[in-house]
């Protein structure tokens, strides 16, 4: 969870990855694919930016990537502890950037 919610930066601009968050960003994804020329301003933790529609379909895309690489892991891990092969330093590896 920790890992999940620790934000993403795409195209140069740190976007939050909490829940909350998750739940904006495909909102505003939503607009973006109903409406091509949809620009909005994002409340980004360093300030706010101008993202267009295509820029939000890719903080969205990177958003869910990001996040399922985390359900990812974390399954990875509950499968190491499943068959006995989980090591305490396993817990820091193989998270997504």
């Amino acid at each position: 969870y920790n890992h999940e919610v620790a934000g993403i930066v795409v195209g140069g601009v740190q976007i939050d990855t909490d829940r909350a968050s998750q739940s904006l960003i495909t909102g505003a994804a939503l607009s973006a694919m109903l409406d091509d020329k949809y620009v909005c301003t994002w409340k980004a933790p360093t300030g706010a930016v101008q993202l267009s529609a295509a820029q939000l379909i890719g903080v969205a895309t990177a958003v869910r990537t990001h996040v399922q690489a985390c359900f990812d892991r974390e399954c990875e891990l509950l499968g190491a502890v499943a068959d006995n092969s989980y090591v305490d330093a396993m817990l820091a590896e193989g998270w997504p950037a």
